[in-house]
């Protein structure tokens, strides 16, 4: 009986791992920005004005 149990959860495992069918992870994108977008298409997207900081600048 144990062996039945342990041979259904390791069934039972593997067919959810195979359920997950996208795997492809994007390194140019976050959201709706990309990475090497122009600025004035960053910010319509932001609806603020962007400025550089060179991470000088601290928020509080």
């Amino acid at each position: 009986m144990k062996k039945i149990i342990a041979v259904f959860t390791f069934l039972l495992t593997f067919s959810f791992m195979n359920a997950q069918d996208n795997f492809e992870v994007s390194t140019l994108r976050i959201g709706p920005f990309k990475v090497f977008m122009p600025k004035v298409d960053a910010e319509k997207i932001a609806g603020i004005k962007l400025s550089n900081s060179g991470g000088e600048k601290k928020t509080s």
